[in-house]
């Protein structure tokens, strides 16, 4: 998010390229609603609903949801930027071990 974008601005821009793309019915969501100067971070989680966007066996996945949610930094000095980094809660994951311990397969 650029300095004086909004989370309407942010919804809409989500909206439309989830338009281009054919989806229907979809859900976006932006926090915070209200995007200050002093915001790090913005999140926006995207729900697309399974048996009105997916032609293959929609019945089985009629209550089913697709959901997506991404957050990243806002465009802000470097300073307010770092107040934001322990709201992310990174999840660490361990590489992927291969049984000799080298790369070469």
């Amino acid at each position: 998010m650029v300095p004086g974008a909004t989370s309407a601005d942010a919804a809409a821009a989500s909206n439309e390229l989830l338009i281009a793309a054919g989806l229907k019915a979809t859900c976006v969501t932006v926090s915070p609603q209200l995007i200050e100067e002093t915001t790090p971070l913005i999140t926006v989680l995207v729900e697309i609903p399974v048996s009105r966007n997916f032609w293959i066996s929609p019945t089985l996945f009629k209550n089913h949801i697709v959901r997506s949610e991404v957050t990243l930094f806002c465009e802000r000095p470097f300073v307010v930027k770092l107040t934001g980094v322990p709201a992310l809660k990174a999840k660490a994951t361990p590489p992927e071990n291969n049984e000799d311990g080298d790369d070469d397969d």
